[in-house]
């Protein structure tokens, strides 16, 4: 597992489009629109190098209630 890079930003945009279980939460689009969150999405690869799972993660500091409050979106093959 790793961290979106630059370089995997047209591969994970390309996979999200070609895969059925996609929403638009889970697109870079979407974290731009979330500008009080922070947006970190995770890949999972295989040997070849291909994504074949993806996580979207929204994280915001909230403190009235808890430190954090994460939101997850999850694409797989």
């Amino acid at each position: 597992m790793q961290i979106l890079t630059e370089n995997d930003k047209k591969a994970y945009t390309e996979f999200l489009e070609s895969n059925e279980r996609c929403n638009f939460q889970q697109s870079l689009e979407w974290g731009r629109v979330k500008q009080a969150w922070k947006n970190e999405i995770i890949l999972s690869k295989d040997k070849d190098g291909k994504i074949v799972g993806a996580i979207s993660v929204l994280i915001r500091k909230i403190p009235i209630f808890r430190p954090f409050y994460v939101c997850f979106k999850r694409t797989y093959l």
